[in-house]
């Protein structure tokens, strides 16, 4: 497939007609799936990483998903959310059989009490395949957990460390189901977290834990 915008650097070309040129590409390159036998899940996939992760500037990186360990979720049937407002909830670990995860270096991670909105997804991007807050909700409590603790000030990794667990957790949901997998998204979600607003947000210390709905909302605004 094409990559859009990288052709000459020094071309600067609206972002219309950029984008444009991203779906022509898109619709070459997809309809010679289709004509090779791809599913509709395939298609819905391919939208999801050509249109938004080329047009964004973000790398299918298959070597960095092959070679990320995997861990384990315990308890996952276990997870129980109370809803609050819209889009948020309130995750309270059940006193027996508590949902967590064991990375591969064998630390068990056990989310506490706190206010959850799913995974922090742009708007514009639940459009697609596989972005929905919700679809990754078990990854987005262990690494929402460890953003928690971090803010409280009794962080259980480091910010390295933190992108870290959320990259193998990802993998380990998608290597569990064959349908859930969507490498786009394992790329997309690291870059995310790498970002410079990602470790803005980490560094971030709060007074009151679990931290409030009000002001999670004003850190994502930030």
């Amino acid at each position: 497939m094409k990559q859009c915008g990288t052709g000459d650097r020094g071309v600067n070309r609206p972002a219309f007609a950029q984008f444009r040129q991203c779906l022509q590409n898109f619709l070459i390159d997809f309809t010679q799936l289709g004509e090779n036998g791809k599913n509709s899940s395939v298609f819905l996939q391919g939208v999801s990483g050509y249109l938004v992760g080329n047009f964004l500037g973000i790398q299918v990186d298959m070597a960095k998903f092959r070679d990320t360990p995997v861990g384990r979720f315990q308890n996952v049937k276990n997870i129980r959310l109370t809803w609050c407002e819209p889009d948020w909830f309130e995750y309270v670990p059940s006193d027996t059989d508590a949902f967590a995860y064991t990375t591969s270096t064998g630390l068990t991670i056990r989310p506490g009490r706190m206010f959850f909105d799913g995974g922090s997804t742009p708007r514009f991007s639940r459009l697609f395949a596989k972005f929905s807050p919700w679809y990754y909700t078990p990854v987005a409590l262990v690494h929402d957990w460890l953003a928690e603790t971090q803010a409280c000030g009794r962080p259980l990794v480091n910010f390295n460390q933190s992108v870290a667990i959320q990259q193998e957790a990802l993998k380990t949901m998608m290597v569990e189901n064959e349908d859930w997998k969507n490498v786009f998204v394992f790329n997309a979600t690291r870059w995310a977290l790498k970002s410079s607003k990602g470790r803005r947000l980490w560094n971030l210390q709060e007074d009151v834990c679990p931290v409030p709905i009000s002001r999670k909302k004003e850190r994502l605004k930030l």
